[in-house]
């Protein structure tokens, strides 16, 4: 009888233990959760950063270099991302696209954190389709590699 009472004690023990654990896994989101809804914010920034610079320089066509991104962006989002500045057919205008290799989990963090914007979507061939209207594909300007996410916004005409 003397040694059952420490088994019952060290069994209780190792299940509150275990009850804790599972709570923690439970309401801790995981690292790749968090790294998914980073790199959609990431991507939405990224976005917004090269309509600024459009924005500032009208005339502008290609791709902005790269040294213009380093440091305010994390290293390996700006491995997967790129994007291109063309004109529009009437030359006065741009259209702007960007786009990464991103996860589903970050491609739906990007739509949410940007209320359904439908210029966001992702690549099939030479055409890109909105997260918002998946029945319609609009064509692309450049080549980007199938499932990749996508913006494409045009300024004037």
């Amino acid at each position: 009888m003397g040694y059952l009472m420490p088994l019952i004690v060290l069994s209780a023990f190792i299940g509150l233990l275990t009850m804790q654990a599972h709570h923690t896994q439970a309401i801790t989101p995981s690292v790749q959760a968090e790294r998914s809804e980073l790199d959609g914010h990431a991507f939405l920034a990224y976005r917004d950063a090269v309509h600024s610079f459009v924005q500032g320089n009208p005339g502008f066509t290609g791709s902005i270099p790269s040294s213009n991104f380093s440091g305010k962006f994390p290293a390996h989002f700006l491995q997967n991302a790129a994007h291109h500045v063309s004109a529009t057919s009437s030359g006065s205008g741009r259209i702007i696209t960007c786009y990464a290799t991103l996860s589903a989990g970050a491609l739906h963090a990007a739509r949410l954190a940007s209320d359904n914007d439908a210029s966001l979507g992702v690549s099939s061939g030479t055409h890109w389709v909105s997260v918002v209207d998946a029945t319609h594909a609009e064509p692309l300007v450049i080549a980007i590699p199938n499932g990749n996410a996508v913006s494409v916004i045009q300024i004037g005409g």
